[in-house]
This record gives structure tokens, C-alpha cells and sequence, in this order.
């Protein structure tokens, strides 16, 4: 079953990969080549770490292990990551030295940092204080997540440096960079903010309590009936899981009510000015890159609705090992300021050239 969900995986990442515009049979291959290579590295270094270390006492063995193979790990992921993505799709990181760096993507990153900090301490002081045997659930829970910190923390900020340094180099050497005044903030914030109330709610708690009920009856059945444990055992395990999912999906079907209002506090602090550069926008406080391996342009329009503004639709792509990579519409909205026609037909140009296979209709 496993086998087939990962072969299942890997099919829809190879499926939305060959979509992807950076996509070229020549980046693949050194994909997998590089892949590989890294791969047997970091079985030779655990394999050799292993061996180490059963001629350790415990203590010693259980940390080089673990320490080993987070950093084979990580490692795997990044190289993994650098090697995957083909060269027109990798954003800049070298900057002049007067330019200024920004900090927008890594301050959301020590969000995390201080989140998995606080979860293992808690996990800490439960341990300490529970008693018996019980103690081991905080325990196991708190190394879980250091475990996890480990690898994906580094990660996560790696990538938000990166994403930082790109945006730098946007604000350092734009395209174009639009300012607003307070009054035509105010208008467009305003104007977004109705439409995005006025939109129907994409999924109604109603409706994916309808899609729900069979699977929820058919796994019912087989838990209750088939599964080890007392019937009350048994039924409170269905019943837990099925309330689980329920306010799961009653919090995203609820999404869309409150979603206007936060639009309309993100909008109100967001900088009143938008850049355009070789990586991608910066706009409503968001920075979105033109072409990665998972998010890419798809069409740039305008929009001329009062006020006129520019329409951008991005393509988003999620990976997931177990199923097909799901694939998401990302929609970025520009308000155009008085006098710009110029700065259209310059941004059609640059834009046409930069994204190719993308529908761009500007000027």
C-alpha cells in the first residue's frame, strides 16, 4: 500500500513538474543524478556512523546517530533543493553593498522558531511534573517536535533568507516602483475588500458535510468492526477522529467571513507602494516571485474596473508523497496610479521576456 501511494506521489510531482515552464528534460537528469549521488553520500555517512557507534556506550551512540542523521537529512534536502531548481528559476541573492536588506520573509520564519521552542519546553515542564510512567507523553511529544525543529526549522529559514535577498534585489534595481497616496489607498483598499466580500464562499460547511458522510460511514464500519479493542473503545476512537475533521472543516468553511476583515487590517498596514524586477512583485505587503519549481506566472491583465488596476494569476504547486501534487490559483491585484501608460508598455516587455510562457496583456 505504501509502495503504490509513493509511486502515486511521485508521479503527480513528475506530472506538475513537466507543466511548470522552467521544466527542461536536461534539469531532470541532473536531478536525478545529483539525487543519487547525494543519496549514496548520506547512506555511506550513516552507514559509517552506525558503525561508530556500536563501539560507544549508549548515551554517545544514541546522540552521534541522531546528530548524523539530522545533518544527512538536511542536507539531503537542501542539495536536493539547489539541484532541482534550473538556473532561470533561481532568484538573486547577490546584492550591491549599499542595498538594504529586508527582513519581511524570516520575521514570519521565527514565528516557528519561537512556536517549537515553546512546545518543547511546555513538553519539559509536563514531564517534570507529571508523574509515573505518564511522563513519557509529554516526553515523546517534546523530542517529536525538537526532532522535526531540527530539519525543517533550518530549512524554513534558509528559504525565507533567500526569499528576503531576492526581494532586496527587487527594491534595489526595479522595473518599476509605484507609490499611492493615503486617498488612493484608502479607495483601493476599500474596493478590494468589496469584491472580496461580494465573492460566494468557495465551500460551504453544508456542502463538505455532504461529501463527507459516505467515507465517514465506510471507515466507521470498518474501524468498529474490524479493529482491535472494546466496542466503546472502538466507537469513541471514530467519534474522536470524525469530531476532529469536523472542526477542521468547519474552521475553513467559516474561512471566507472573516476573510474580508483581515483583508481590510492587511491592506491598512501594508506600505502604500508596489515594485516590479527581475525575480517577481512586491505588492499588499506580499512578495510573489515570477517563475520557481512551484510557483510561476500563469497571466498578467488589466483590469478596468474603476479603479484600474493590473490582475496577476500565479499557479501554486503543493507536493504531497502520498497523492497527486495539488495545484492552487494565487491571484495578486495592482493598483495602476495616474500616468503610467509607459511604465505598461515597459513592464509588458520585461515581463513577456521574463515569464514565456505566459499570457501577458498589458499594453
Amino acid at each position: 500500500m505504501y509502495a503504490f501511494l509513493g509511486l502515486m506521489g511521485a508521479v503527480g510531482a513528475w506530472m506538475a513538474w513537466r507543466r511548470n515552464p522552467a521544466y527542461s528534460a536536461r534539469s531532470t537528469l541532473r536531478t536525478v543524478g545529483v539525487s543519487a549521488v547525494a543519496a549514496a553520500l548520506m547512506f555511506c555517512l550513516v552507514f559509517a556512523a552506525a558503525d561508530f557507534s556500536t563501539r560507544q556506550p549508549a548515551p554517545v551512540a544514541i546522540a552521534v546517530m541522531a546528530l548524523v542523521v539530522v545533518f544527512a537529512t538536511l542536507m539531503m534536502i537542501l542539495i536536493v533543493q539547489r539541484a532541482s531548481t534550473p538556473k532561470m528559476a533561481r532568484l538573486t541573492t547577490s546584492l550591491p553593498p549599499a542595498a538594504t536588506i529586508v527582513n519581511l520573509h524570516r520575521r514570519r520564519a521565527y514565528r516557528w522558531f519561537k512556536g517549537a521552542a515553546a512546545a518543547v519546553l511546555v513538553s519539559a515542564i509536563a514531564a517534570a511534573i507529571i508523574p509515573g510512567d505518564a511522563k513519557f507523553v509529554p516526553l515523546i511529544f517534546g523530542a517529536l517536535v525538537l526532532a522535526m525543529s531540527a530539519i525543517l526549522l533550518p530549512v524554513m529559514y534558509l528559504s525565507a533568507r533567500t526569499l528576503d535577498l531576492s526581494l532586496s534585489s527587487v527594491e534595489s534595481d526595479p522595473w518599476l516602483h509605484w507609490q499611492y497616496t493615503a486617498g488612493e489607498w484608502l479607495e483601493w483598499s476599500d474596493t478590494q475588500v468589496t469584491r472580496l466580500a461580494a465573492a460566494p464562499p468557495e465551500v460551504t460547511f453544508k456542502v463538505a458535510l455532504h461529501r463527507l458522510i459516505w467515507p465517514f460511514l465506510v471507515v466507521s464500519v470498518g474501524v468498529i468492526g474490524f479493529s482491535p479493542g472494546t466496542l466503546l473503545e472502538r466507537v469513541l476512537y471514530v467519534a474522536g477522529v470524525f469530531g476532529v475533521i469536523l472542526l477542521a472543516v468547519w474552521r475553513s468553511a467559516t474561512e471566507g467571513r472573516r476573510a474580508p476583515g483581515r483583508l481590510r487590517i492587511k491592506l491598512r498596514q501594508a506600505p502604500r507602494e508596489t515594485y516590479f524586477g527581475h525575480d517577481g512583485m512586491y505588492c499588499d505587503g506580499e512578495y510573489t516571485v515570477w517563475l520557481t519549481t512551484d510557483v510561476y506566472l500563469l497571466s498578467a491583465a488589466v483590469d478596468q474596473r474603476p479603479p484600474r488596476s493590473l490582475t496577476f494569476e500565479f499557479e501554486k504547486v503543493v507536493f504531497n508523497p502520498y497523492n497527486a501534487a495539488q495545484r492552487f490559483t494565487i491571484w495578486r491585484r495592482v493598483l495602476i496610479p495616474q500616468g503610467t501608460q509607459d511604465d505598461l508598455k515597459r513592464l509588458q516587455v520585461k515581463l513577456a521576456a521574463r515569464c514565456a510562457t505566459a499570457k501577458i496583456s498589458l499594453a
